[in-house]
């Protein structure tokens, strides 16, 4: 059960870190950080978590997270380069 509130834990500080303006240069990182941080929960439940129905709809919503998070990066990296090209 620790382990549970650990891991959210870490997902507040992350989103916090993503998404706080003072911390808005850091953002790549965090981004970064919170794919990385939700593929590594995947890669450790598969190995040592409890597989039951809950479970796996976790993991397909931290899959969604991943796909979003990605989305976001594409899309803040596209606008950022439309922005270079009009300054």
């Amino acid at each position: 059960m620790v382990a549970f509130y650990l891991n959210g834990a870490g997902y507040i500080a992350l989103l916090i870190a993503l998404y706080l303006p003072q911390l808005a240069r850091w953002q790549r990182l965090a981004r970064s950080g919170l794919i990385g941080y939700t593929l590594l929960t995947i890669v450790l439940w598969v190995l040592i978590g409890e597989h039951n129905p809950l479970a796996y709809a976790d993991k397909l919503i931290e899959v969604l997270l991943v796909v979003a998070l990605v989305l976001e990066w594409r899309q803040v990296t596209a606008s950022a380069g439309i922005q270079d090209s009009v300054q």
